[in-house]
């Protein structure tokens, strides 16, 4: 994972996400290793980290019945879209394809520099967006656009209702750190070439975006609890006519901390949306007494407009009670 911000790094993109469940694990656990051929070279506080990956592997997806699905055959629904009635008929009534391409023309540069009063990097990448975007056929598209109804429209078609994206882009980013006033202090941004979009006439496209993030890390009290504050942002570039979020902003962080001679553990994550109602929040208490196991105990909580995240998930608040054991 590249990059200095927590959870929403706006410069890891080589990675290869896992959306199994959602958005219920922390960052670590939201990815999925796949062969790479990489090189790495240190000098003097300098890191050049070079990664060319042989052969693209999208997503890790849930099964299309699970909740944690992107899309929502039962609801109608697709996330990050406003449901709309024209959406709705057009999910619960289609089909779904999730194939990718497989290319080897995906690769990564960073070069960091750490030990100095300010750690940065900078980096180059040239790759495919793991995560899928559901584009509306074409075809289905055409024969609504020329009057027919939108099941007359998918049922004239061959192939799938929706087909998933996974857009190549070229990446260019950085991030730096520094410690001042007993804080440590983040900021990280890229420009990605080729974002997928919706038009308002339901045309696919891809258009230039800004991603950007700025963090503060500080222990308040003493060294036993930490906590991580964030503000982070999407802003697309040419956006007239896009049925997608325009501009999206978010404040989210974790509040971690240790008691009970440091047998107990209790961590918080949140996202909290600025732009529109979308809300996350997951404490979570674990007991770490009996390494290398924990029994943890935690609450994910969802709410917030439609097209939103927690709006998405607005019905699948949860609490769970679990084991974890690492070796």
């Amino acid at each position: 994972v590249w990059g200095r911000i927590d959870e929403l790094p706006p410069t890891d993109r080589i990675s290869r996400v896992d959306l199994g469940r959602g958005i219920l694990d922390d960052l670590s656990e939201r990815r999925r290793a796949m062969p790479v051929v990489r090189f790495e070279s240190f000098r003097e506080g300098l890191k050049l980290d070079a990664v060319w990956i042989p052969d693209f592997r999208k997503a890790h997806l849930p099964d299309k019945d699970s909740v944690w699905y992107p899309v929502n055959r039962e609801n109608g629904t697709i996330l990050g879209f406003e449901p709309t009635p024209l959406l709705n008929t057009f999910v619960r009534n289609g089909s779904i394809s999730e194939s990718a391409p497989s290319d080897h023309d995906n690769f990564g540069i960073r070069l960091s520099n750490t030990g100095t009063r300010i750690d940065y990097a900078l980096t180059v990448q040239h790759t495919r967006q793991s995560e899928p975007y559901w584009e509306l056929n074409p075809k289905v598209r055409n024969s609504f656009l020329a009057g027919a109804d939108p099941v007359t429209a998918i049922n004239s078609t061959g192939g799938s209702t929706f087909r998933a994206q996974y857009p190549s882009a070229w990446i260019a980013g950085g991030d730096f750190g520094f410690e001042a006033m007993s804080a440590t202090w983040r900021f990280e941004a890229a420009w990605i070439s080729d974002t997928p979009v919706t038009r308002s006439n339901l045309r696919y496209d891809e258009v230039e975006s800004i991603n950007w993030a700025a963090g503060v890390q500080f222990f308040p009290g003493d060294r036993d609890v930490r906590v991580n504050l964030q503000l982070a942002g999407v802003n697309l570039i040419d956006t007239p006519g896009l049925v997608d979020r325009k501009n999206i902003y978010n404040f989210n962080g974790t509040v971690f901390s240790e008691f009970g001679n440091n047998r107990w553990q209790s961590n918080t994550r949140f996202f909290i949306g600025l732009d529109a109602k979308d809300i996350y929040i997951n404490p979570e208490i674990s007991f770490v007494g009996w390494e290398p196991h924990e029994i943890y105990a935690a609450w994910h909580y969802f709410n917030g407009d439609d097209e939103t995240i927690g709006g998405y998930w607005e019905d699948s608040s949860l609490l769970t009670l679990g084991w974890r054991s690492r070796f």
